[in-house]
């Protein structure tokens, strides 16, 4: 009888490098990191493409409702939404854009006014006048230097400085943006079936579970708080302009934005009120406060007890802190497309830390 092997061990010195497990560990390694450096310099292709493939996702029921109950064919119903989405976006930017390019030009040559008005009020003419005259100097000399800590990282920064460049620039991107979304809602169905052959049955429970989070995250952000954010905006824009705030159009778009964030909106109230005052030459304190005053508190009131808890149920919540880190590094990453990825990303992130490390650490700590 033949004795039986303890085990088919291969000879050390016949091995490999790949069959050690650390040198794995380094390919592995080397591997995640030379693709996050590709996805890196390709972020500006790539972030289009990424952004057309959630909107097929989030409108697919649509698209599939409309093609089992009314028999539209997928393709002409992806037509008519990528149509009415580039519509959208191009009036909305060609409207918007001068308008705001408009609105920091005219708010830099006012800044020297207001900063003297500033320092000259009591209580304020003392060690604060530098500082703020500094920041105005800094501001004039470059307007564009208070946009990058957002836009950073993307060219974006020095298109700005070019309106015409940056408004065509944009309109591109609105332009590609709808077609990429064709071309994925079009075959999405097809596109899903053929990823969900590829894995194994062993894996599919537990990468169904993690889908399902991904999904959440982000059918919960772009339909919950994006959304909200979006009609935020909005209703800023059209009170504080009934209100004559200067420089509403900006004053609401930070508003949105910063909507995001939860209670971060509340520093365009005081700065409402502000801009008010600073632009007034006189008047009654009644019209420079109550009317800002009003219409931040209508909104914000909509916003909080009407708009939120129709979403909240959809929204993977996160802490303040986070989503500030979050939208700082995808706007330094990835510029405006960045920051509204990056809400999303971080929550799939987190979703694979508490899945796949978390549970290691834990065990780990555990153990005697």
């Amino acid at each position: 009888m033949k004795p039986v092997k303890a085990g088919n061990h291969q000879p050390t010195h016949d091995r490999h490098l790949w069959q050690y497990q650390p040198a794995r560990d380094v390919l592995w390694g080397c591997l995640i990191v030379g693709l996050l450096a590709l996805a890196y310099l390709l972020r500006g292709v790539l972030l289009p493409i990424v952004l057309a493939l959630l909107l097929a996702h989030l409108f697919d029921p649509m698209i599939r409702w409309l093609a089992e109950r009314a028999r539209i064919p997928r393709g002409v119903s992806a037509s008519v939404v990528a149509l009415l989405m580039a519509t959208a976006a191009i009036a909305a930017v060609a409207w918007g854009a001068p308008l705001l390019v408009k609105q920091v030009d005219a708010l830099r040559h006012q800044l020297p006014t207001y900063a003297h008005r500033l320092s000259g009020m009591d209580g304020l003419s003392g060690s604060l006048a530098p500082p703020v005259e500094a920041v105005v100097n800094e501001v004039q000399e470059d307007p564009s230097a208070a946009l990058r800590p957002i836009v950073g990282g993307t060219g974006a920064t020095e298109t700005f400085k070019k309106a015409i460049g940056t408004t065509v620039v944009m309109l591109v991107d609105l332009i590609i943006v709808p077609i990429y979304f064709l071309l994925f809602a079009w075959r999405f169905d097809r596109i899903v079936t053929s990823m969900w052959r590829v894995v194994p049955l062993a894996r599919y429970p537990r990468l169904a579970v993690l889908a399902a989070r991904f999904e959440a995250a982000f059918s919960g952000f772009f339909k919950g708080r994006f959304l909200v954010a979006v009609v935020s905006a909005a209703l800023y824009a059209v009170g504080w302009g009934l209100a004559h705030v200067p420089y509403w159009g900006l004053l609401s778009l930070a508003a949105g934005v910063l909507t995001i964030v939860p209670y971060a909106s509340i520093v365009t109230w005081p700065l409402a009120v502000l801009l008010k005052y600073l632009e007034a030459s006189g008047g009654d304190w009644m019209s420079i406060v109550l009317w800002p005053s009003l219409v931040y508190v209508l909104v914000g009131g909509f916003e909080g007890w009407v708009l939120t808890p129709l979403v909240q149920s959809q929204t993977n919540e996160m802490s303040a802190a986070a989503v500030l880190i979050a939208l700082f590094i995808g706007g330094e990453l990835g510029g405006v497309f960045g920051m509204l990825l990056a809400v999303p990303v971080w929550s799939c992130i987190r979703t694979l830390w508490d899945m796949y490390v978390l549970p290691g650490l834990i065990d780990q700590a555990d153990r005697p």
